[in-house]
């Protein structure tokens, strides 16, 4: 049920990172750099100036004689609003570098299977079909979000809101950035889905190495490129070791 490696992201994350120095993959660097500066610049505003005015809105539902839960809530709230914003800056980053990151999955791609050849279609083509995708992920978001924010301001259901948040943001993660891959191979949203499913532990790992990676100066204004790299090279290998195990069953 629960089948993968918790250590694999580790592994493939530190390989994205050897891999930024690869001189045909900077190019498609570069931009996601500068898009990743500018936009956690300013959720790292909004999560400074609004943290506190949340958990004292959260506070003033509690009757008197259990304010004494303000100590558990106020980490919570401070964790619910750091994973709300890894979530939003890892949507909206992605959303606007979105034709980059495919190019730079189709890149590596590549470079691991001969089988795999680089785009060399219309800059309007490929914009009209990554931000479709790009939209398609967001209706697949955004029920659970509103569902999550929900519980986020229910008093006392709201004590694991901070767990569920955490859950939810490390998978979703993982989905955005294989789903560059998948979708520039010609597989369906669905289908990129499943294969996540197939290797649960591995998956999961992959998405909480990126989403700690967001919380850690310098290192996160490269987490976008690496992300995309190391899920590449997990989508290739994966798919690589399927192959392999249904050509020894025949």
């Amino acid at each position: 049920m629960f089948s993968g490696n918790l250590l694999t992201g580790l592994s493939l994350f530190t390989e994205g990172l050897r891999s930024l120095t690869i001189k045909e993959l900077r190019p498609f660097v570069i931009l996601p750099l500068l898009i990743n500066i500018l936009v956690f610049s300013a959720l790292g505003w909004v999560f400074y100036h609004y943290t506190d005015q949340g958990a004292d809105w959260m506070l003033s539902f509690l009757p008197d004689w259990l304010m004494w839960l303000k100590y558990i809530i106020m980490p919570a709230v401070i964790l619910m609003f750091l994973m709300l914003v890894f979530f939003l800056f890892n949507l909206i980053a992605n959303i606007i570098a979105a034709p980059f990151n495919g190019l730079l999955a189709e890149r590596v791609a590549s470079r691991e299977s001969s089988d795999i050849t680089p785009y060399t279609g219309t800059w309007k083509a490929l914009l009209v079909r990554t931000f479709a995708r790009e939209w398609e992920k967001i209706k697949y978001y955004l029920p659970r979000v509103i569902a999550l924010t929900i519980i986020s301001w229910i008093p006392l259901v709201n004590l694991i809101a901070p767990v569920l948040w955490f859950f939810f943001t490390a998978w979703m993660i993982a989905f955005q950035y294989i789903d560059f891959v998948g979708d520039s191979q010609g597989r369906s949203a669905l289908e990129v889905r499943e294969f996540m499913g197939q290797k649960k532990l591995s998956t999961f790992g992959l998405g909480v190495v990126i989403m700690f990676s967001l919380a850690i100066p310098v290192l996160n204004f490269v987490v976008i490129p690496v992300a995309v790299i190391a899920a590449t090279l997990y989508w290739q290998r994966e798919q690589a070791a399927q192959n392999s195990m249904m050509g020894v069953a025949r």
